[in-house]
C-alpha cells in the first residue's frame, strides 16, 4: 500500500503543477492580449492622426495654389495699372505740350494783332 500512496502523491503533484502552469499561461495570455489591444489602439489612433494630417496638408496645398493663382492675377492687374499710369503720364505730357503750343499761339496772335500792316 505504501507504493500506492507515492503514486497518488506524484499524480496529485503532477496535477497541481499542471494547474499552476495553466494558470501561469492564462496570466501570460491575458498580459499579451492586453498589450496587443493597447498596440491596436495606438495603431488606430496613429492611422486617424495620419489621415487628419493628410487632409490638413491637402487643404494647405490647395490654399497655396489658390494664393499663387491670386498673386499671378494681381501681378497682371498691377502691370495693366502701370501701363495705364504710363499712358496717363504720356497724356498729361501731351496736354502740357498742347498748352504750351496754345500759349505760344495766343502770344503770336496777339503780336500779329498789334502789328500794323502798311496800307
Amino acid at each position: 500500500m505504501h507504493g500506492n500512496g507515492i503514486e497518488k502523491y506524484e499524480t496529485n503533484n503532477d496535477g497541481e503543477r499542471c494547474m499552476s502552469e495553466l494558470t501561469s499561461l492564462k496570466y501570460q495570455l491575458a498580459v499579451v492580449t492586453e498589450y496587443k489591444n493597447h498596440i491596436d489602439k495606438l495603431l488606430t489612433e496613429t492611422i486617424k492622426k495620419n489621415n487628419d494630417d493628410k487632409e490638413q496638408f491637402k487643404d494647405i496645398i490647395e490654399n497655396c495654389i489658390a494664393m499663387k493663382q491670386q498673386a499671378a492675377i494681381c501681378q497682371v492687374n498691377i502691370n495693366k495699372m502701370c501701363k495705364n499710369l504710363q499712358n496717363n503720364s504720356q497724356f498729361e505730357d501731351l496736354q502740357g505740350a498742347c498748352r504750351s503750343v496754345k500759349e505760344k499761339y495766343d502770344i503770336l496772335i496777339k503780336g500779329m494783332e498789334n502789328v500794323k500792316l502798311p496800307s
